[in-house]
């Protein structure tokens, strides 16, 4: 994945790579930006530090990792590189996690209007790993919640986990699809949840369904129980 390229909505702007992995001692690295637009673009770059808790993801203003240029304008044709780097000396723990956020900022025409265009956001994971962290370790169980049931995943490991095309196969063996694509990432020692969609009939607890998935780590195959809040 860290070879791949993504391209901002109409193809406007290409992105390479989408993800940033670096284990220890590395502290740097570069994200080239293509405008393939045919006007200029302008951009501001910034990193949040990424958390999960409570199935919920997080984030914050951070200076422990920081984008440099934070704004630049590319001409039509040309490739920007911009730097990402940890800034701080504190030695790097399990897997740190943080996302740069690219938003395409809006022209301004010669009356000093702003263009009203849609603007386009590119959202990257950047991961800062110790040499030893330890693989994602995931319990997975079905809650009932105000709004319906969801899917947690708890992860005791240091590594995350992607998960890709997923699939919920229920008590009554009927499949619910979770995600065509990207389902999301469950962090280190984090907590994440997903909405089940549709009618999720025979959860009750102590039930089990199964979840089937692709991850970075290898196809998912695991068991989900149905527990009380």
């Amino acid at each position: 994945m860290g070879d791949a390229t993504a391209a901002l909505a109409g193809a406007s702007m290409q992105i390479a790579p989408i993800l940033v992995d670096l284990e220890a001692p590395a502290a740097a690295s570069t994200i080239d930006l293509t405008n393939q637009a045919l006007q200029p673009a302008s951009i501001q770059v910034r990193v949040f530090a990424w958390t999960q808790a409570d199935g919920k993801e997080g984030l914050t203003p951070t200076n422990d990792v920081v984008a440099s240029p934070p704004f630049a304008t590319i001409a039509s044709g040309a490739k920007l590189s911009i730097r990402v780097i940890r800034a701080t000396q504190r030695p790097v723990k399990a897997e740190e996690a943080y996302r740069v956020v690219i938003d395409q900022l809006p022209e301004a025409t010669g009356n000093g209007k702003a263009i009203v265009s849609m603007l386009l956001r590119q959202v990257l994971p950047v991961f800062f790993a110790a040499a030893n962290r330890t693989p994602p370790e995931i319990a997975w169980s079905i809650q009932k919640t105000d709004k319906g049931y969801a899917l947690f995943a708890h992860n005791s490991g240091d590594r995350r986990l992607r998960i890709v095309n997923a699939i919920l196969i229920l008590p009554d063996h009927r499949s619910i699809k979770m995600s065509s694509g990207l389902l999301g990432y469950v962090l280190g020692h984090s907590d994440m949840s997903w909405a089940i969609p549709g009618r999720a009939q025979g959860l009750v607890p102590g039930a089990s369904a199964t979840i089937h998935a692709d991850g970075d780590m290898g196809v998912i195959v695991a068991k989900a129980l149905v527990t009380r809040r």
